[in-house]
């Protein structure tokens, strides 16, 4: 990877972050990435049938976190609830990020698309909660329309460093992340 310089970026933009060579020898994130990217190859995601979601979770897992190997790839606009950095586009069905939440900020709720997840703790915790899919009801109203009901917390769970978390549409249908500290949390 030739040096790029980093640029946070959001759902509407995309640009590459690579890490500059500064060393002759890869640090564990730079592990990392190349350990992912190996057991991804030349599939068309986590989701296929020649990769195992599970095997992504432990290669995740086995990293343990070290601020000044990532810290390059962690730039936060206070003006958004979290920012995505792009550190890796993996095969180019699959991007390794670095999200850094602001404090006291959350997602929005929201599903994955059909996309799978899995998300490490870099630093500090995270608290995810999960919720059961809406169902349109038959209610009675002056336009005669349906109208969906409200969504229905299915529980949460605080994620610390370290830990590894998996989401897809098939695990929980809509789920929301929050940082509920006082200072910023990267994942």
């Amino acid at each position: 990877m030739v040096g790029k310089t980093p640029v946070a970026i959001h759902d509407d933009e995309r640009s590459s972050l690579e890490r500059p060579p500064d060393s002759n020898e890869q640090d564990s994130f730079q592990s990392l990435i190349k350990a992912i990217n190996d057991t991804l190859g030349p599939s068309s995601g986590i989701d296929s049938d020649d990769v195992d979601a599970n095997e992504i979770q432990e290669i995740m897992a086995r990293y343990n976190s070290q601020e000044d190997e990532w810290s390059q790839y962690a730039l936060f606009d206070p003006s958004r609830p979290y920012t995505r950095n792009l550190v890796n586009e993996g095969n180019g069905n699959s991007n390794l990020l670095v999200l850094v939440w602001g404090p006291d900020r959350q997602s929005p709720v929201h599903d994955h698309a059909n996309a799978h997840c899995i998300m490490k703790i870099l630093k500090g915790s995270l608290v995810e909660t999960m919720y059961e899919t809406p169902v349109a009801q038959d209610v009675a109203s002056d336009k005669g329309e349906k109208a969906t009901l409200p969504l229905k917390c299915k529980g949460s769970k605080t994620h610390n460093e370290n830990e590894v978390a998996y989401i897809n549409d098939k695990v929980w249908q809509f789920i929301k992340t929050k940082n509920d500290r006082d200072s910023e949390q990267t994942s």
